[in-house]
């Protein structure tokens, strides 16, 4: 049997999360309001335009490609030094693409990702639903990323289309800005980017944390695939039961549940987040019951996996499946983990391509083949995940904290 996680790891890295939290503390008083003297448009101090994409079914504007080509799903953090996809030169000129300089700042104009916004720090070229704006010397990119962060709700309620808004050229350059000297703009610059650089390394401290929990299920039970520690093979269905009964959430008790959708669970890490109870959403269509010993899983588009833990009762998504683990066979936590999986990601994504919403049945998620350890290693497994979800718990306060105050320090900034 291989040794728990050594605790005083643990115990260590509350230390310093504590000691982040007296370092916050100090910057935040140490850093007055600053005065805002002058106010310009966007178009008054930046070039703004938009790329393009090349014709996708012409292969040789792709194939080959050493020019990246950015896309909104691209404009994640602050600085962006690499993407997905590149084109090739023939690619860009024959099409409305275009090569953009570095310190080009890319905000996201429509769809999902609609305000996201990111600082080129390669010459690259963006699709049309990116937004270039090029800075001219009165302006450091910094101060403006910055800037478009604190204004991202103001920019999306200014676009146009309603239910799906549009910030388009036209109100990116008519967009007011404070401009004080280029001296003042970085001395906020550099102070964003160290309350910036606190939260970072809370969401990293966060992702090592699963990161553990991957090694500690690999070092227990080994590769779920190749099995080489030769465990008990057996079909999902055989070891979880699926909640099938639906409920009129328009009724006691359940209008008062809180309501897990899809949009409350975040991909890979399947943490919650936004629920608020049936009655407060109005909901009509039947739902699923859970409780706090279920695995929620969304079947619509696997790829996105989205599996999640809930520690309460609450109603569900009928497009999602609740599945309760067979007490003597298996433990939630290890089916988290088996769901989670890579190879179980790639089974679900396959076999539900043919639908043109992605989506996989109940019999298809039943047929999916596993390995099955005996259920004492699965709660020795579960204890070890509990000391991590703890340890997590109070990462997230710190989060809440750190986002507390990066999001003061924007607006005292600004104004």
């Amino acid at each position: 049997m291989n040794k728990p996680y050594p605790c005083w790891r643990i115990c260590w890295t509350t230390l310093i999360i504590k000691q982040r939290m007296s370092n916050q503390t100090l910057q935040q008083n140490q850093h007055p309001t600053p005065t805002m003297t002058k106010t310009v448009t966007l178009g008054e101090i930046c070039k703004i335009t938009s790329g393009g994409t090349p014709n996708t079914k012409n292969r040789e504007y792709f194939d080959g490609g050493n020019i990246p080509w950015v896309k909104t799903g691209d404009l994640k953090s602050k600085n962006l030094y690499a993407v997905d996809e590149y084109v090739t030169e023939l690619g860009v000129k024959n099409s409305s693409a275009k090569l953009f300089p570095k310190d080009t700042v890319l905000l996201a104009m429509y769809g999902a990702t609609i305000g996201a916004c990111s600082i080129l720090k390669i010459p690259a070229t963006t699709n049309q639903a990116c937004a270039a704006i090029l800075p001219n010397d009165k302006i450091v990119p910094d101060f403006l990323y910055y800037y478009l962060i604190k204004s991202k709700k103001e920019l999306i309620n200014s676009g146009v289309g309603g239910a799906q808004p549009n910030i388009s050229g036209q109100i990116i350059k008519s967009f007011p800005i404070p401009l004080p000297s280029l001296d003042e703009q970085r001395r906020i610059a550099a102070l964003l980017d160290r309350a910036d650089a606190l939260r970072q390394k809370d969401r990293q401290l966060l992702a090592h944390y699963d990161q553990l929990a991957q090694s500690i299920f690999l070092d227990l039970f080994g590769d779920p695939v190749r099995n080489e520690k030769g465990w008990e093979q057996v079909l999902l269905g055989d070891v979880v039961e699926v909640i099938g009964k639906l409920i009129d959430p328009t009724k006691e008790p359940y209008s008062s549940m809180l309501h897990v959708g899809g949009d409350n669970i975040e991909s890979n890490s399947g943490e919650l987040s936004g629920m608020k109870t049936a009655k407060d959403l109005g909901l009509q269509s039947g739902k699923f019951v859970f409780d706090a010993t279920c695995v929620l899983y969304n079947k619509i588009r696997p790829y996105l996996n989205k599996v999640a833990k809930p520690n309460f009762s609450g109603i569900c998504s009928a497009d999602m499946y609740p599945l309760t683990p067979l007490p003597h066979k298996a433990n939630r936590d290890f089916i988290w983990s088996i769901l989670n999986s890579a190879d179980f990601v790639s089974f679900a994504s396959n076999v539900s391509r043919r639908a043109n919403i992605p989506k996989i049945n109940r019999e298809e998620l039943a047929s999916y083949e596993m390995i099955l350890p005996p259920l004492s290693l699965q709660t020795n497994f579960a204890g070890l995940i509990e000391h991590i979800e703890k340890q997590k718990a109070v990462v997230r306060q710190q989060m809440a904290a750190s986002e507390a105050l990066f999001g003061r320090l924007l607006q005292e900034s600004f104004g």
